[in-house]
């Protein structure tokens, strides 16, 4: 965090570590550093301070057990999210159900795909709203039908 500053994300990979490797005070210092967020590949603790902060921090849960600072960090080096290598430059966005990890290139190409998803689950909910059924909209019999003939299906949205 010592060479963060305005925007960055740090991203904290602890080794399976089962004690807390941040709190109220490191999260403090990295919202005066003005970045972006902290994402720990571990647990963290203060979570009530934590979740009345403007700093976004992310982990895989909490405990009150404390880290002790042993290890020397390693900066702008390739990181393992439990199965995802973040590399410096990448982009990170995260909401209430998670992060997701892309380049500037692979976001660009899934912003058209997105926004048509977005317009698709808006246009149903507007439907659902006025009592049409979700299930209308689906090929959920088919596809219930398929899986219990043991052949490969998906759910999908009726043409």
């Amino acid at each position: 965090m010592r060479q963060s500053g305005p925007g960055d994300v740090l991203i904290v990979a602890t080794g399976g570590s089962q004690h807390a490797v941040a709190g109220e005070l490191f999260a403090g210092e990295a919202a005066r550093r003005g970045m972006a967020g902290i994402i720990i590949d571990g647990f963290c603790r203060d979570t009530a301070t934590l979740k009345r902060m403007t700093l976004p921090v992310y982990a895989r849960g909490a405990t009150p057990r404390a880290a002790s600072a042993m290890v020397v960090p390693e900066v702008n080096v390739p990181v393992l999210l439990g199965t995802v290598t973040v590399n410096p430059g990448d982009i990170l966005l995260g909401d209430d159900d998670g992060i997701i990890v892309a380049t500037e290139a692979e976001l660009a190409a899934a912003i058209d795909k997105a926004e048509a998803i977005q317009a698709t689950e808006d246009a149903l909910l507007s439907s659902m709203a006025e009592g049409a059924s979700l299930f209308d909209t689906l090929n959920f019999d088919e596809h219930v039908k398929n899986l219990h003939a043991g052949k490969a299906s998906s759910l999908s949205f009726n043409a």
